[in-house]
């Protein structure tokens, strides 16, 4: 009988050390791999490229990601998602260029004018509001995108 009690609890510790390994296993994984935050807003900017001026200001849309991880991530290109599956690359002279290393807690803002990405929509066939997501590529070529904004 003390047999059984003894089997039973050592089936028991090794079971649970196991669950506990991997839950551990998962946790660290999920920590080390790299993590974006991708934001799709529209801007102000003045001419040198700050933003929000008061003087001298355009409308722009910006891309802009954040590396919330702890691993450095390589982006090579930006864009928008579009809907049908359609996508948009964005290239233009923004502050940053692609492609870019983001070291934990570096980011990166593409920028082009609004205008300009209008005529492209509607050149698409666009018209409507739509819904647009801001996207980057990563160094293996993975999209990396946020939530839907309305636009």
């Amino acid at each position: 009988m003390a047999l059984d009690t003894v089997y039973v609890i050592t089936i028991f510790i090794a079971v649970w050390g196991a669950f506990l390994s991997t839950i551990l296993a998962i946790i660290k994984i999920r920590e080390n791999r790299p993590k974006l935050k991708v934001e799709l807003a529209p801007r102000l900017i003045r001419g040198d490229g700050s933003i929000l001026g008061d003087t001298d200001t355009r409308n722009v849309l910006s891309v802009s990601c954040a590396n919330i991880g702890k691993r450095p991530i390589t982006v090579n290109s930006c864009g928008i998602k579009l809907p049908k599956n359609k996508i948009m690359y964005i290239l233009t002279n923004s502050p940053d260029q692609l492609p870019k290393k983001l070291e934990d807690g570096e980011s990166c803002t593409i920028i082009d004018e609004i205008s300009r990405v209008a005529r492209k929509l509607i050149s698409e066939g666009f018209e409507d509001k739509m819904k647009l997501k801001g996207f980057f590529y990563r160094c293996n070529w993975k999209a990396i995108s946020q939530q839907k904004n309305n636009f």
